[in-house]
């Protein structure tokens, strides 16, 4: 909304004329819901004033706006005193304007109080401390210029020559102007003046260009600040794989599998082609074997700081810290296909494990993730035949009890803030359009990041559920539902829907909270020493998964693995005293299977190396490479 008002000021600015306000951008939409108000009445404190104009969002700085207002509406800043009230976008959601102008007027009455002059007038704070912190800024001069600058500041002398408004309230209030004596040299003099630009720049109310790079303000009102200066295209990119805004230079992550290691290359080539080496442990299935939570979290635990290393390193500058894992879904039939993917079949076992699997991931700090845990795929997803069109159906018992039950876990226990929607329906509807996210994951369990589609989950809406027309229907209805990731072509598809009204671009900025709170929780937009991770991936970290104690414990996990289920006749373990030869049997032999997620590990060890090193100096190693048994013999 532009700024209007010149008319009602020239009209009203006479003795006796009612007060006028100008708006704040972020509050006119927050209290006004972006309405013309201009020429409206609004009460503050008791008396009526005239709305003139709202502030446009490339205004919202304080110290933009003093300079600013003036100048667009031709209004003398002396005549002007005590007339504006200007509402920094930085004020809580729900504040009412009453609450903002007292609380501006306490603020400058603080200043009034910490900075007292013999004449009352008010000023803003510049300080002596303010300049003497700066002065390091000049370099190898630093110390002279400490001591000349400190004599400067001991002959100022304040002397009241200029107006100028408060940025906070609009109260007019007196401009420092600083004399030195005229005896003072011209260095002297010259530093001084020195001093005080870096003191006035000291003086300025914000250290970074936007509020929402400020870590200290609250994560909410950061998030409406950055969505409020994206443009619509803006918006709608960062609805896909990775949220960044680079005009802004916010700095968003992809999303990087991880079920059982970083997968960085692999058969899948999750590397593009561009492997790079990472640490791979056994695969769900067998880290559900170790039945061991505490054991499964430093697994995760190891991901993440490989995917740290890798993202932060200026060596290999890849990967990402959204790590789609752990998989909570259950491997209730083994016909599935897909069961290497999780722990199990028992809900609760599966839920403790993806609640361990979480906190390895995100890590033990309070305010920042090492990397963000993605629960994949809710709900039911056990059906290969046909999953993209297929309908899961059962009672909410079942619901409750046992498919949604590791997903509410890892949730409300683990922490997990992040989730992809299955391809299969539930009782009918599609998981990705499915009330369940919205009732169920995000107001009832608290899940308020990222949700997002499965890979061409958006198409399949279309083409294999036949629930939409076409893909801007498809994808207006998953906005709504609560997807705010498309793992999909959709940035043509939720343009036109907002083009043919399915979905409004407020319903798109509620939309982008979600994987905003995630990239504020990874720390992506605050500065990188605020982080407790920003070390990881420097120039002198080692590879964490060239580490001997890397190795070590990939070994550990793998022997916790492993299950024996039957031991006749006491075979195992083998007295290698008494066994002369050992035959490998079957294709396997000499070589070690990667999956779907497999990334590409630093090494292997196949059975058959494996027993030749366990059997070094003692019975001779045979490998049959032939046939399609698998199975070791021994005589």
């Amino acid at each position: 909304m532009p700024v209007r008002g010149r008319d009602f000021l020239e009209q009203e600015d006479q003795p006796g004329a009612a007060p006028v306000v100008l708006l704040g951008h972020g509050l006119w939409q927050r209290q006004f819901g972006g309405a013309d108000v201009v020429g409206q009445d609004v009460l503050l404190d008791g008396v009526p004033h005239r709305i003139v104009g709202v502030m446009p969002p490339s205004f919202r700085h304080p110290y933009r706006a003093e300079l600013w207002v003036p100048l667009a509406l031709r209004i003398d800043p002396v005549a002007a005193a005590g007339r504006f009230l200007y509402a920094p976008a930085r004020l809580r959601p729900g504040v009412g304007l009453d609450e903002a102008r007292r609380s501006m007027r306490e603020l400058c009455a603080r200043l009034d109080r910490q900075f007292p002059n013999p004449t009352n007038a008010r000023y803003a704070a510049i300080t002596p401390l303010h300049a003497l912190l700066l002065v390091g800024l000049f370099g190898a001069l630093g110390l002279l210029l400490s001591a000349l600058g400190l004599y400067g500041l001991l002959s100022f002398q304040v002397a009241r020559r200029a107006w100028t408004r408060c940025w906070h309230c609009g109260t007019s209030r007196r401009k420092i102007a600083f004399a030195v004596p005229m005896k003072t040299s011209g260095l002297v003099r010259l530093v001084v003046v020195l001093l005080l630009v870096a003191g006035v720049a000291a003086a300025q109310p914000a250290r970074f260009e936007y509020p929402f790079q400020d870590p200290d303000r609250p994560a909410e009102e950061r998030i409406t600040d950055l969505i409020s200066r994206m443009t619509l295209e803006e918006k709608i990119d960062c609805l896909a794989f990775r949220a960044a805004v680079p005009r802004l230079g916010v700095k968003g992550s992809p999303h990087i599998e991880g079920y059982h290691g970083v997968a960085q290359g692999g058969p899948s080539n999750w590397g593009r082609r561009n492997p790079t080496p990472t640490t791979q442990f056994p695969q769900a299935y067998g880290l559900g074997s170790t039945w061991d939570p505490e054991l499964i979290r430093r697994v995760a635990a190891q991901m993440a700081q490989e995917a740290r290393f890798l993202f932060q390193s200026e060596t290999y500058s890849r990967s990402g810290i959204i790590v789609r894992a752990p998989q909570a879904d259950l491997a209730r039939d083994p016909r599935w296909g897909r069961t290497e993917e999780v722990y199990g079949e028992d809900p609760f076992h599966v839920g403790t494990l993806a609640v361990a699997f979480t906190r390895g991931l995100q890590g033990a700090d309070p305010r920042y993730w090492k990397t963000a845990a993605l629960l994949k795929h809710f709900l039911a997803n056990s059906n290969e035949d046909g999953r993209e069109s297929s309908s899961s159906d059962f009672d909410e018992r079942l619901w409750r009890e046992y498919y949604a039950k590791p997903f509410e876990m890892a949730v409300r226990e683990g922490g997990s803030r992040a989730m992809m929607a299955a391809y299969n329906a539930v009782n009918g509807i599609p998981a990705h359009v499915h009330p369940m996210l919205r009732e169920i994951v995000v107001r009832e369990w608290g899940l308020d990041g990222i949700i997002c589609t499965d890979g061409g989950g958006l198409r399949l809406l279309v083409t294999a559920h036949k629930a939409f027309p076409d893909l801007p229907a498809a994808s207006a209805a998953c906005l709504k539902a609560g997807i705010n990731h498309f793992l999909d072509r959709h940035k043509q598809p939720v343009t036109e829907a907002v083009k043919r009204g399915l979905v409004s671009e407020a319903e798109i900025d509620e939309a982008l909270r979600g994987p905003f709170r995630v990239s504020i929780r990874l720390g992506l937009l605050d500065p990188p020493e605020r982080s407790p991770y920003s070390a990881i991936g420097a120039k002198h970290d080692p590879e964490p998964w060239a580490k001997p104690e890397t190795r070590a414990f990939v070994r550990e996990v793998t022997r916790r693995s492993i299950v024996l289920l039957k031991n006749s006749a006491g075979l195992l373990p083998l007295d290698l005293a008494k066994v002369k030869s050992l035959a490998v049997v079957g294709p396997l032999a000499n070589q070690v299977l990667l999956d779907w997620y497999s990334g590409t590990p630093p090494y292997v060890v196949s059975p058959r190396e494996g027993l030749e090193r366990a059997a070094s100096g003692g019975p001779r190693t045979t490998v049959a490479r032939s046939g399609s048994d698998r199975y070791a013999v021994c005589r």
